[in-house]
């Protein structure tokens, strides 16, 4: 008899905008092979990652994959809500058209690495 696992609470974090750089497409595809495997995730966008989130970005033109475009669909995978630090958008003038995201602050940031098992940050 095989012992019951309790899935693995992954936090991803985004920390680079995803139309200047790879990190936010392979953390993008890290995130979707985790929750293939029925983890239990959270996803936060901070600090230039929030650009992930800005609607109108564009990385096509750069070559590098629509991230932004691809984000809905996480609820597909069991990912409902997202997070996005509340002064990185401010500071940004961000836009987001995401239904499911949560702005947080500091110490909800805080919480949420204490929480996890793993933290992976992108």
């Amino acid at each position: 008899m095989q012992p019951i696992t309790t899935p693995k609470k992954l936090l991803f974090i985004f920390t680079h905008a995803g139309t200047t750089d790879l990190r936010a497409k392979e953390g993008l595809d890290a995130l979707l092979a985790a929750a293939a495997f029925e983890q239990s995730i959270s996803v936060v966008f901070m600090g230039d990652g929030v650009w992930t989130l800005h609607s109108p970005s564009n990385p096509g033109a750069l070559g590098l994959p629509a991230i932004n475009k691809q984000l809905p669909a996480l609820s597909l995978y069991g990912i409902d809500k997202l997070y996005a630090i509340s002064t990185d958008i401010s500071q940004r003038h961000i836009s987001c058209a995401l239904e499911n995201l949560c702005l947080i602050d500091d110490q909800q940031l805080t919480a949420l690495i204490r929480e996890a098992s793993q933290v992976l940050r992108f």
